[in-house]
């Protein structure tokens, strides 16, 4: 019986042995899939951050021409004001003298 027993014992011991190793060759396949899949998200990240990098120069590009055609419209604007003021004044000074002369002759 005690022979049995040794033998029992062994096959259990040889089992949990098997077991282990069965379980530590799982355990290293699902590490070496983690560790695939965080260089994948690695390598993504860095991907994405030189997309973004590139977009926001474009941006940066695109604000910057955008100001100077602004700035020159604007400078367009004020001398087009200062135009028409001109002009509202020579038409203003017209105006008066036409009046004055209106009232010089009714007199």
């Amino acid at each position: 019986m005690e022979y049995n027993t040794f033998k029992e014992l062994g096959i259990l011991g040889a089992l949990m042995l098997l077991f282990g190793k069965v379980y530590h060759k799982k355990e290293e396949q699902q590490n070496n899939q983690n560790d695939l899949l965080v260089q994948n998200l690695i390598e993504t990240n860095k991907s994405l951050a030189e997309k973004f990098d590139l977009i926001i120069q474009e941006l940066r590009i695109s604000n910057s021409e955008f100001m100077k055609a602004n700035a020159a419209s604007n400078d367009r604007l004020l001398i087009e004001i200062r135009e028409n003021k001109e002009i509202t004044q020579k038409l203003m000074n017209l105006i008066q003298n036409k009046e004055e002369k209106i009232q010089f002759l009714d007199k």
